[in-house]
C-alpha cells in the first residue's frame, strides 16, 4: 500500500473531481466560449487525459491502474456522446483515440515520476 497520507490522497481526489467538472464544462460549452478553441484539439485531449490519469492514479492508489484507465476512457466516450447531441459540437472517434493516447502518455511517464522524491511515495 502507498505511504500517501489521507490528506494527500484527498487532495488528489479533489483535484481530479475539479478537473473532471472543468473538462465536462469545456466539452459542452459553445466553441467560442472555450479558451483552448484555437489550440490543436487532439493535443488538448491528449494533455487533458494525461493530467486526469495522473490525478486519478494519485488519488486512488489501490488496485491496478487498468481499471481507472478504462473508467477514464469511458468518461471520454461519455463526453463524445454528450457532444453528439449538441448542435455546436460533434462526436469524433479521433478525440477518443487522443484521450486513450493521453492515458498511455501518463503511463509512459510513471518511471520518471517514480524518481521524484515526493511523488515516489505513491508507489512505496
Amino acid at each position: 500500500m502507498s505511504r500517501w497520507t489521507r490528506a494527500e490522497r484527498n487532495l488528489f481526489r479533489l483535484l481530479a473531481v475539479l478537473a473532471l467538472v472543468s473538462a465536462t464544462w469545456l466539452a459542452v460549452a459553445p466553441v467560442e466560449q472555450v479558451p483552448t478553441a484555437h489550440w490543436n484539439d487532439k493535443l488538448v485531449h491528449l494533455l487533458a487525459f494525461a493530467v486526469l490519469a495522473g490525478l486519478v492514479d494519485f488519488g486512488w492508489v489501490r488496485g491496478p491502474f487498468v481499471t481507472r484507465g478504462i473508467l477514464l476512457l469511458g468518461y471520454g466516450l461519455f463526453i463524445e456522446l454528450l457532444q453528439y447531441g449538441l448542435p455546436h459540437r460533434s462526436f469524433e472517434l479521433l478525440d477518443l483515440a487522443a484521450d486513450g493516447l493521453g492515458i498511455l502518455f501518463y503511463l509512459s511517464m510513471v518511471p520518471l515520476l517514480r524518481r521524484l522524491p515526493w511523488l515516489s511515495r505513491r508507489w512505496a
